[in-house]
């Protein structure tokens, strides 16, 4: 059917966001795009900038880490997802190694070691799987 903008899922669904002006991913004719047509038009622009095979959803993923990185809170990517819960927006935010050695880094800077001494890095496994 045709597209449409309707009520968000939660409270939290409802806001603004600082972001493009216009929509960024529209028909030709500059409509909204209906349902069935969104993959299609993925496809195209993903192919056209030779991108890797990557689901559309994917890119909530993909946005939510750049933007965790740069410093924003837990409260900030829970704003600009709609999501109401740590669970729901937790879903969305992954971590990489070099943000995890920058993470460590500071951590070291801000210890008042002794004797000018700096404290290494060390791989450990969690529970989870690899460290």
């Amino acid at each position: 059917g045709p597209p449409t903008i309707g009520p968000p899922k939660s409270a939290a669904g409802r806001r603004l966001v600082a972001g493009p002006a216009a929509h960024v991913f529209v028909g030709q004719k500059g409509a909204l795009l209906g349902r069935g047509n969104v993959h299609h038009v993925w496809k195209r622009a993903r192919e056209s900038a030779g991108l890797p095979e990557v689901h559309f959803l994917d890119l909530r993923h993909t946005g939510n880490t750049p933007t965790a990185q740069s410093g924003a809170t837990l409260s900030d990517l829970m704003s600009r997802m709609g999501h109401n819960s740590t669970r729901a927006a937790g879903l969305y935010l992954h971590t990489t190694s070099e943000r995890d050695r920058a993470v460590a880094e500071a951590i070291n800077q801000s210890v008042p070691w002794p004797d000018g001494h700096v404290a290494g890095t060390t791989a450990v496994k969690s529970r989870d799987g690899p460290g």
